[in-house]
C-alpha cells in the first residue's frame, strides 16, 4: 500500500494544503522483523517521516517486546519520540492450558456448558477446515456457533461477524483472520483449539476477551503434535511468501532466513509456555514482554497458581544427556514419541522392528513418569539442544518429524559446562487438597464449574430472590436481542445495554423510570428509547414468576416485599458480578442444558477423528490484530522516562477469596 502512487499523491496533496495533521500507524509491530506478525510492506512506512518530517507520527501496538519496540522506532525513523506504555497485565482474564485429546471437542462443549453457556466467545483454530468442523460439532451440541476464515466470501464473512456482534450467534470459530476491528466488550471466553504461533499472538488474541472489565476465561488446548503441525506451516509459509524467481538476490534469501528463524523461536517459546506446569501463567507472559510481576498478585487466576502448592527443583542433566545420546544411537531418524517409548522401555512392535530394545539406553528412564521424561525431552527441543526436522511424509500431505542433534549446543552439555535444572510439581499431596488439585497433569481441568470471585456481604442484609433475578436477566437479554434487530444496521447489543447493566437491573428490579435512572449505564436517552419496553418486561416476568412458581416460599409475597428486595439489591449491586446472582443464573442455564441433553446424548458420543489428518494445504496464514483500549487518565512517568498509562480497571477483582478454586463445583441455595 505504501508504494501506491495514488496514496502518495493524496498525502502530498493533503500536505500542500496543510491538512495532513497527523499520521497514525496501527499494529506497528508488523514493521519489525522480530515481531510475531512481520509484514514486509510495513517496512516501507519509514518513507513517511522522510517525506513529511514535520508531521507527527503516532505508532500503536498492543504486543511489542523491548526488541520489537526498538526496531519499530528505528524503522519508522522516529527520533527523540515519546513512548507511552501501560501494563500488559489483564487481571480479569483467567488463564489455563489443558491437554488436547481426541475428545477435545467434547471438552470444549463441556467447558462452555458449565461456565459460559449462552455467552459470547471466540474459538481460534489452526486451519480453515478445523474452523468448520469445530463450528459444526458445537452446533450439534446445541450452541449457536458459526465459522469465519479467509476463504469465505467477503459478504458471508461480514454477515457472520454482524450476527455475532448482535448476539444472534454466541460463538465464532475462526482462524486468526478474525480480529481486525473487533472490540466487542462482552466476550466472556477465548479458547485456542490449537497452539498459537507466538506468545505475542496468544496474548493479543486472549485480549479480545473481557474488555468490559468483567471476568473472562482464556483456555488453550495443547498437544505437542500441534507444534509439529504449526512448525511445518511456518516453514511452508515462508517458502511460499519468498520469491523464488531467478532474480532473487541474496538479501531476500537472508531476510527469509531471518523471518523463519524468528518465527521458529517464537513458536518454541509458546511450546515452553504450554509445557510449563509450575510457574504462574501471568508471570510467564509478562516476563516475555519485559514487565516485572509478582506471581502472588495472580491470586490463583491461572491453572498453575491454582493447583500448585509446592514444587521441587531437579537436576536433569544426566537424563538430558541420555536422551540426546539415544537420538544419536537411533541415527537421528525417529520422532520424539518413539525416543520416549524406547527410553521408558516400550516393547511395542515398532520398537522391536528396528531392534531398539537391544540398545543400551532402552528402559533407562523406566523410573520416570511419562510426563517427566516428556517434559525434559521437549525442554531440549525448546532450548535448541535437539531440533525437530518437519516434513511431509507421504503423498496425502500428512506431516512427520524426526529429532536431530544440534552438535554445537550439546558439546557444552556433554563437556560438563552446562547443567539443566527444571522445576516439577511436588509429589507430596496434602489430604486437604480438592479433587481438582489432586488430578494428574493429564486429567481434564473442566470437571467443575468456573466459579466467579466470591464477594463477602453483610449477613444482616435482606435476602434477594435469586431465582427471580436470574429469570429476569434471561428475559432482558431476549428483549435486548429484539431491540437490536429492530434498530437495524450499525447497532450492536452492547450499544443498547451491556451485560453488567442488565445484571444490575435484574438485582434491583426497578418498577419506575425514576428507579431505572439509578442503574449505572442508563441515562435519560435510553429511558426515552427503551424505558417502557424494559418496565413491561420486568412486570411481565414478575407476574409470570409468581404465577408459575407456586411452590416457592416467596410466591405469596406482597408488592411491599418485592420493593424491600429491590432496596436490598441496591446495596448489593456495588459488586456487578455478585456471586449468588451468577450462581442462580448458571442454575437456570444448567436446567436448560439438562433438558437439551435428554434429547441429544447421541451427539455427545460421536467420535471425532479428523485430528489424525493434517490439512496442510488448507492452512490460513492471515494474521490480524486489534488495538488496545486505554482509559483517559493522565499518564505517569516511569524510571526510564517513558510515560506509563494507567493499568486496566478491574472492578471484578475486589474482595475475592485467596482460596478460590477456578474450576470448583458450587451449589445453589434453595
Amino acid at each position: 500500500m505504501i508504494i501506491s502512487d495514488v496514496l502518495m499523491r493524496n498525502l502530498d496533496n493533503l500536505h500542500a494544503r496543510e491538512l495532513l495533521s497527523r499520521i497514525v500507524i496501527d499494529e506497528a509491530h508488523c514493521v519489525s522483523q522480530w515481531g510475531h506478525d512481520f509484514r514486509p510492506d510495513y517496512q516501507g512506512l519509514g518513507i513517511l517521516k522522510q517525506k513529511f518530517p514535520n508531521t507527527p507520527v503516532l505508532a500503536l501496538t498492543a504486543t511489542a517486546t523491548a526488541s520489537v519496540k526498538e526496531d519499530v522506532v528505528q524503522a519508522l525513523g522516529l527520533v527523540n519520540c515519546i513512548i507511552f506504555r501501560q501494563s500488559f497485565n489483564r487481571p480479569n482474564l483467567w488463564y489455563s492450558v489443558l491437554p488436547k485429546t481426541r475428545k477435545c471437542l467434547d471438552d470444549i462443549d463441556k467447558f462452555i456448558r458449565e461456565n459460559h453457556f449462552d455467552e459470547c466467545g471466540i474459538i481460534y483454530c489452526l486451519s480453515r477446515l478445523d474452523c468448520e468442523k469445530v463450528a459444526e460439532r458445537l452446533q450439534e451440541c446445541g450452541h449457536k456457533a458459526a465459522f469465519y476464515h479467509g476463504s469465505m466470501d467477503p459478504a458471508r464473512r461480514a454477515f457472520v461477524q454482524k450476527q455475532w456482534s448482535k448476539d444472534e450467534i454466541n460463538i465464532i470459530c475462526a482462524t486468526v483472520a478474525f480480529g481486525m476491528g473487533i472490540n466487542k466488550p462482552d466476550v466472556r471466553f477465548v479458547i485456542h483449539h490449537s497452539l498459537p504461533k507466538s506468545i505475542e499472538g496468544y496474548h493479543q488474541e486472549c485480549g479480545r476477551a473481557g474488555r468490559d472489565g468483567q471476568r473472562s476465561s482464556c483456555v488453550l488446548y495443547y498437544s505437542y503434535s500441534d507444534y509439529i503441525r504449526v512448525k511445518h506451516m511456518i516453514t511452508q509459509g515462508v517458502v511460499e511468501q519468498s520469491p523464488l524467481a531467478s532474480g532473487q538476490n541474496r538479501s531476500n534469501m537472508a531476510s527469509s532466513g531471518r523471518i523463519l528463524e524468528t518465527n521458529t523461536e517464537n513458536l518454541l517459546r509458546m511450546v515452553s509456555y504450554c509445557e510449563n506446569d509450575v510457574d504462574c501463567r501471568r508471570l510467564l507472559q509478562l516476563v516475555h514482554f519485559g514487565e516485572k510481576f509478582d506471581s502472588a498478585h495472580c491470586k490463583k487466576t491461572c491453572d498453575n497458581c491454582l493447583k500448585i502448592k509446592s514444587f521441587v527443583e531437579k537436576d536433569v542433566t544426566e537424563i538430558a544427556k541420555q536422551l540426546v545420546e539415544l537420538v544419536k544411537l537411533t541415527r537421528e531418524q525417529f520422532s520424539s514419541s518413539h525416543i520416549l517409548e524406547v527410553y521408558r522401555g516400550s516393547l511395542s512392535q515398532y520398537v522391536k522392528k528396528h531392534r531398539h530394545e537391544t540398545l543400551g539406553l532402552h528402559a533407562a528412564g523406566k523410573h520416570l513418569a511419562k510426563g517427566e521424561a516428556s517434559r525434559i525431552l521437549r525442554h531440549l527441543v525448546t532450548e535448541d539442544f535437539l531440533m525437530e526436522d518437519v516434513k511431509k511424509s507421504d503423498i496425502y500431505g500428512s506431516v512427520s518429524s524426526v529429532l536431530k542433534v544440534n552438535e554445537s549446543k550439546v558439546y557444552k552439555l556433554f563437556s560438563g559446562g552446562q547443567k539443566i535444572i527444571l522445576r516439577f510439581p511436588s509429589s507430596a499431596k496434602s489430604s486437604k487438597l480438592s479433587n481438582f488439585e489432586a488430578t494428574p497433569a493429564k486429567g481434564s481441568l473442566t470437571s467443575g464449574k468456573l466459579s466467579p470471585p466470591r464477594i463477602e456481604t453483610p449477613a444482616h442484609l435482606p435476602e434477594v430472590d435469586l431465582n427471580l433475578s436470574a429469570k429476569l436477566y434471561s428475559a432482558l437479554r431476549i428483549l435486548r436481542t429484539v431491540l437490536v434487530k429492530e434498530a437495524g444496521e450499525g447497532v450492536m447489543a452492547y450499544h443498547i445495554f451491556g451485560n453488567a447493566t442488565l445484571q444490575q437491573i435484574s438485582k434491583r428490579i426497578p418498577r419506575t423510570k425514576e428507579e431505572l435512572l439509578e442503574v449505572n449505564g442508563i441515562g435519560k436517552a435510553k429511558i426515552s428509547k427503551y424505558g417502557d419496553r424494559v418496565l413491561e418486561t420486568i412486570e411481565s416476568t414478575i407476574k409470570e414468576y409468581y404465577k408459575t412458581d407456586k411452590n416457592s416460599s416467596s410466591s405469596n409475597d406482597s408488592t411491599d416485599t418485592i420493593k424491600r428486595r429491590r432496596e436490598s439489591a441496591k446495596v448489593l449491586d456495588a459488586n456487578p458480578e455478585d456471586d449468588d446472582f451468577t450462581k442462580s443464573t448458571d442454575r437456570s442455564r444448567g436446567r436448560a442444558m439438562k433438558r437439551h441433553n435428554k434429547g441429544g446424548e447421541a451427539n455427545n458420543t460421536r467420535e471425532t477423528d479428523y485430528y489424525n489428518q493434517c490439512i496442510d494445504d488448507d492452512l490460513d496464514f492471515d494474521d490480524s490484530n486489534c488495538d488496545v483500549a486505554i482509559n483517559g487518565s493522565a499518564p505517569k512517568v516511569d524510571r526510564d522516562g517513558a510515560r506509563t498509562l494507567p493499568s486496566w480497571s478491574t472492578p471484578s477483582n475486589k474482595g475475592h477469596g485467596q482460596d478460590l478454586n477456578m474450576f470448583q463445583e458450587y451449589s445453589f441455595k434453595g
